[in-house]
C-alpha cells in the first residue's frame, strides 16, 4: 500500500470510527484515546499530510503489516500520527492508532 492509499484508509477509518487504540505505557501520546482530540478534528489534521511527511516500516511483531507515520502540519503545528491497518471481518480495514499528538520536535 502506498502513501495515497494509506492516507485514504486512515481518513476513512477516522470518519467511520473504525479505530482501535493500542495500549501503551505512555497514554498521553494518543490524544484521541484521551478525548483531547475528536475524530473529526483528527481527520482535519491528517488531510494536510503530504507524501514527504509520511513514512512506512514493517510492524515489529505482525508479519506483513506496515506501520505508517504521518507528520502533517495543520494551523502551523506539526503533528505525529502513527498507526497500522488490519483487515478484519468482511475485509473491513481497522485502524490501530498508536499515537496521535502534536510533534515533540
Amino acid at each position: 500500500m502506498g502513501f495515497k492509499d494509506a492516507k485514504r484508509a486512515f481518513l476513512r477509518a477516522l470518519e467511520e470510527d473504525d479505530v482501535i487504540h493500542d495500549q501503551r505505557s505512555i497514554e498521553e501520546k494518543n490524544w484521541i484515546a484521551n478525548n483531547k482530540l475528536t475524530l473529526a478534528r483528527a481527520r482535519e489534521i491528517l488531510v494536510c499530510a503530504r507524501g514527504d511527511q509520511a513514512s512506512c516500516s514493517p510492524h515489529h511483531f505482525l508479519v506483513g503489516t506496515d506501520v505508517w507515520i504521518f507528520k502533517p502540519v495543520h494551523d502551523g503545528q506539526q503533528w505525529y500520527v502513527k498507526g497500522y491497518l488490519l483487515e478484519g471481518v468482511l475485509h473491513v480495514l481497522e485502524l490501530h492508532l498508536v499515537s496521535f499528538h502534536p510533534s515533540e520536535r
